[in-house]
């Protein structure tokens, strides 16, 4: 900011010309003065100032109307009228006229900061604005910069300068305007550039590094943390103070806020600092201590926050004492940690130079005329690299530690993994054995269960297939004439008998085979051709079929399976006398029995029209033990679940689907491999 402005002064015409003012015997006489020599000159004296009037140079009034500025008092507060003090807030114009050796090397002005808004004219030219002055605070612009403008041309010398502060304690200019060589000069404020950006550049890049590391690397150390706050919070204040970026950068800026924002960023970093020695030495240093000064801190900030700006410059001489009392608590703390260890402490030979340049900042601050900038950064830097070498071996420290723990993990993981190994080949072992001794467990239960459901299912067909057979029998016996026992109808009844015990004969075989066949399904399986069973069922019903006027027609593309025969003949014989039982009375019965391939399934269809079964009611009752669902006709409640019990038995499934007086549809799905000599491709 400040070369730009350099260059671009060096650009305007300088002045060739001497002005003649109404009072050439005030002119101060620097003629005597060797300039080239000499690398700069403060013009500190001569000095005439006039409270609260903006006078341009051609109505400069005589030096008895105005006040005279004494040397090492060049603020206006320093001054009364009427013997009553300046105030800090208000305006004014100062003057001074001077004589210049003739022909010196090329000169410059160095005009420093000043705490007010400024107009510059130098020989009846307005030379530089600075802010925008103003009789008012609400239409002055306060802003302040360090200005350079080059002399030549000329033995004397008129500075102008109309000033306005509305913003700062010290009203007015309260470091000198110096003059001198423009090469030493510009030097001099180059030099100080280059030590404030190198110790803003350093501070911001060692805050950041922490900052990365501690979110990357190592979050569980908040000494990182803090530091890298402590570093970014105090480059921002050392830019801050000097150079104003913000207002600079953005005209509209309040400078009021970018006051509090550079007095926050100092507070901040005090704050920040003193959490980081707190969490370094938080084993030496009192437990109440470090909450106390936190406190004090957060509440200067917020004071900062609403305070008006007249005192501010009170709250920064209260962080001052209070951070020299916090310097000074750990000095003495920490030396008795020394005389202990007896071991050099990198973090007290910080804080000892930390105090020692913080002293010199503060007594340069309040007492000096100016600060010796490079000191102080050399200094501050000095200081931050010193805690930074301590963070970073504390981090090394915590680093090998680590390392030493992952190595013992690992050691332990590997001993762990050793005996997880052990006992997971015992896990295996037992789990071997557990799961044999549950595979003959499970297997006994379900030969077990096997076993009673044949037994339920061989009750029932006893009891259900043997029925017909023996009723047909007392019908027939019943007929019999035994009085005259060779007539015609006796024949008949004969041969009937004998087809009947011929069927119940068949029954009773198929009964013992189930008898002889006790260990597995499969072994009871045979080929079982459905129309001949069909015939046989038809053979055996006919009186039942004739008396309901019912019929039986089926079509079979799946002729034959590999099954239980006795089971099939009980699932067509059931499903065959409920179809007669629950008929339509005044609807012939019909029966249609399929079976096909559908789905890469066996599907076999038996469906009916007779009353039907209300599903909604009973869905979930329709296979249920001893479930009737027509109270007015007589029935066990057994055929259905025995039919279901003997489907699942052959490893298939059976559903029904029926509506009440549209019938009923039984479906029963099974494996393809039940066909003889099946081929899937």
């Amino acid at each position: 900011m400040r070369i730009g402005v350099f260059f671009l002064l060096l650009t305007v015409c300088t002045i060739t010309q001497s002005y003649t003012y109404g009072h050439e015997t005030d002119l101060i006489d620097y003629s005597q003065i060797d300039l080239l020599n000499n690398t700069k000159v403060p013009l500190d004296s001569g000095w005439v100032f006039y409270w609260k009037e903006f006078i341009l140079p051609q109505q400069i009034k005589s030096p008895g109307q105005g006040i005279q500025i004494h040397k090492d008092n060049l603020s206006w507060t320093h001054y009364k009228i009427n013997n009553q003090e300046l105030p800090s807030y208000g305006f004014g114009t100062y003057h001074l006229a001077l004589i210049l050796p003739k022909d010196p090397a090329p000169l410059c002005l160095k005009i420093p900061k000043i705490n007010s808004s400024t107009k510059i004219w130098i020989n009846n030219n307005l030379t530089h604005t600075i802010g925008k002055i103003a009789r008012s605070k609400a239409n002055t612009q306060h802003r302040k910069d360090v200005i350079f403008l080059p002399i030549s041309g000329t033995d004397t010398l008129y500075i102008t300068i109309q000033v306005a502060n509305f913003y700062h304690q010290n009203g007015g200019m309260t470091t000198p305007i110096e003059i001198g060589n423009t090469y030493k000069l510009w030097n001099e404020e180059k030099n100080k550039l280059v030590s404030d950006m190198f110790l803003v550049g350093s501070l911001m890049f060692i805050g950041l590094s922490f900052f990365i590391m501690y979110n990357v690397y190592w979050r569980v150390d908040k000494a990182i943390l803090y530091f890298s706050f402590f570093c970014i919070c105090w480059a921002y204040r050392t830019l801050s103070d000097d150079y104003a970026p913000l207002p600079f950068l953005f005209d509209f800026f309040p400078w009021t806020l970018h006051v509090r924002l550079e007095y926050m960023s100092l507070f901040l970093g005090g704050l920040m600092g003193s959490l980081f020695l707190n969490k370094i030495f938080k084993d030496t240093l009192n437990r109440i201590y470090p909450r106390l000064n936190s406190w004090v801190l957060w509440t200067l900030i917020g004071i900062t926050l609403v305070s008006p700006s007249v005192y501010l410059q009170y709250i920064l001489i209260a962080f001052f004492i209070i951070e020299t009392c916090n310097i000074t608590y750990l000095v003495t703390k920490l030396s008795t940690t020394i005389k202990k260890d007896s071991q050099p402490n990198v973090a007290l030979a910080g804080i000892f130079l930390g105090l020692i340049f913080l002293s010199y900042h503060i007594y340069s601050y309040f007492f000096l005329p100016q600060i010796n900038s490079l000191l102080i950064n050399i200094g501050y830097l000095f200081v931050f690299m010193i805690n930074s070498l301590l963070l970073g071996k504390r981090f090394t420290t915590s680093f090998i530690e680590l390392k030493s723990l992952q190595k013992e993990t690992q050691k332990q993981n590997k001993k762990i993994a050793r005996q997880a190994e052990e006992l997971n080949t015992i896990n295996d072992s037992l789990e071997g054995t557990i799961a044999d001794r549950t595979l003959q467990l499970r297997q006994v239960v379900n030969d077990l269960k096997d076993r009673n459901i044949h037994l339920e299912q061989f009750n029932y067909i006893i009891s259900h297939n043997m029925r017909a057979p023996v009723a047909n029998i007392s019908g027939l016996l019943n007929l019999y004439n035994y009085d005259v026992p060779d007539t015609p109808f006796n024949a008949i009844v004969m041969d009937k008998l004998k087809d009947t015990y011929s069927h119940l004969d068949f029954v009773l075989r198929d009964l013992t085979s189930i008898l002889e066949a006790k260990q597995l399904v499969d072994k009871r399986r045979e080929n079982v051709y459905f129309e001949e069973l069909i015939l046989r069922i038809q053979h055996m019903l006919k009186r039942d079929l004739e008396n309901a006027n019912a019929s039986i027609s089926f079509n079979f593309e799946i002729k034959c399976i590999h099954s239980i025969h006795a089971f099939w003949y009980s699932i067509f014989l059931n499903l065959t006398t409920n179809a007669i039982k629950y008929r339509k009375t005044d609807t012939p019965c019909r029966i249609k029995i399929s079976s096909k391939i559908k789905h890469e399934k066996i599907q076999i269809t038996f469906k009916d029209n007779g009353i039907g079964i209300d599903m909604i009611k009973h869905q979930h009752e329709i296979f249920g033990l001893y479930k009737r669902f027509h109270k007015n006709i007589d029935g066990k409640g057994m055929g259905l679940m025995m039919i279901k019990t003997q489907v699942e038995t052959m490893g298939g499934t059976i559903n029904v689907k029926s509506k009440p007086n549209e019938g009923a549809c039984f479906t029963i799905k099974l494996s393809t491999d039940k066909i003889p000599n099946f081929n899937k491709n």
